[in-house]
């Protein structure tokens, strides 16, 4: 549990030093696998191996993958390129690219 709480404070550092605004794209781990599977699951940018979202094959499915093992949330800019509408996230991705 602890080393979850110092993971969680981690991120919280993270968007705090680059002054990140805070979006929940999801309300459960059901739904983001089921974004996840009709979108990067599709995308051929998507990787999972990525340390850095300057690495990343796909910046917005670093954050959403960053967001599922830990606080849920993603950045306010990368929910707006991906899609908002009405607070929720689109059902598909704005920049997905098939093969």
């Amino acid at each position: 549990m602890e080393n979850l709480q110092n993971h969680n404070k981690g991120i919280e550092r993270f968007y705090e030093k680059r002054n990140m605004q805070k979006f929940t794209p999801f309300s459960n781990g059901t739904e983001y696998m089921s974004w996840q599977s009709h979108n990067c699951d599709q995308c051929i940018k998507y990787e999972s191996e990525s340390k850095t979202p300057d690495t990343a094959g796909c910046k917005l499915a670093f954050y959403i993958d960053l967001a599922c093992v830990s606080d849920g949330t993603i950045p306010i800019d990368i929910a707006n390129q991906i899609g908002i509408t009405n607070n929720n996230i689109s059902s598909k991705c704005n920049l997905i690219q098939l093969a």
